[in-house]
């Protein structure tokens, strides 16, 4: 396991707690479709997103590569019948996880397990559907992340990429230093340009279905964030300091305006 690959986990481990507190139980960003939204509701709103174009059939098996605290994966097993397997390296997510999957009664067709998802532990063609919501961006080899998708995918499978992207090039110094710091502050060695997500799935083999700019609608969901998490904060302060915690909000609040988010829909194609 990588150094980045433990300092990604070692974050989560120290601040999902704050975060799921702050935020809700999701932990990624939302999907703001409708005015008078709150942040529960929009981060609900971009798991129904991402699960609608998935497309699955009930017998499917599905991996959620990097899967969080699992509530994306345990929506998906409440609205279809499917099997789901969840990887991650942060302990604490998959402890969270796992504990869900047994309360709801679904932790029969519903797993998570410790793994890299460069070297994903499941054979060739495993897989009839896979999604990556929010955990390409911690990725610094995102091609090899790909190829390990498409290998575990079998011809016909749909993977589906929900991330954060950039909506331009930076222009100068300030936009510059205001990326990275947000890529510090959140773990993510490098954010990539739209135009990327239809490169490397092409380039690992699949066939582009469609690749979507929905930054207008999740972008509400930064201030959104900034303000749940200093609300929350007197109550982990014994965990995230006032001074790291004020560098957070400011790398959050400067980043929002350089950001994109992207839908990318690919298919392994028959061969």
């Amino acid at each position: 396991m990588t150094s980045a690959v433990n300092d990604v986990a070692s974050f989560y481990d120290r601040w999902t707690d704050f975060i799921t507190a702050a935020c809700g139980d999701n932990i990624h960003l939302g999907y703001w479709g409708a005015s008078g939204a709150t942040l529960p509701a929009a981060t609900a709103a971009m798991t129904d997103l991402v699960i609608d174009a998935l497309r699955v059939t009930p017998g499917d098996h599905v991996l959620d590569a990097g899967c969080g605290t699992g509530r994306a994966a345990l929506d998906l097993a409440r609205s279809a019948d499917v099997t789901i397997d969840g990887v991650s390296t942060s302990f604490r997510h998959l402890s969270t996880a796992n504990t869900l999957a047994e309360d709801a009664g679904v932790a029969d067709r519903v797993r998570f397990c410790y793994a890299d998802a460069l070297d994903l532990p499941y054979s060739d063609c495993s897989f009839d559907a896979a999604w990556a919501l929010e955990s390409m961006s911690h990725v610094g080899n995102k091609s090899a992340f790909v190829r390990d998708v498409v290998r575990v995918l079998r011809p016909g499978g749909r993977f589906v990429i929900a991330d954060i992207a950039l909506n331009s090039s930076p222009q100068n110094s300030a936009q510059r230093q205001s990326i990275a710091n947000f890529q510090a502050a959140f773990r993510i060695p490098s954010l990539e340009l739209v135009d990327y997500y239809y490169a490397i799935p092409h380039s690992a083999g699949l066939q582009i279905r469609s690749v979507v700019d929905i930054g207008d609608q999740v972008r509400p969901s930064y201030s959104a964030i900034a303000a749940a998490l200093k609300a929350a904060h007197h109550r982990f302060s014994d965990i995230v300091g006032v001074r790291e915690l004020y560098n957070h909000l400011q790398s959050i609040t400067a980043f929002a305006p350089l950001s994109a988010y992207v839908l990318a829909v690919a298919e392994r194609p028959h061969r």
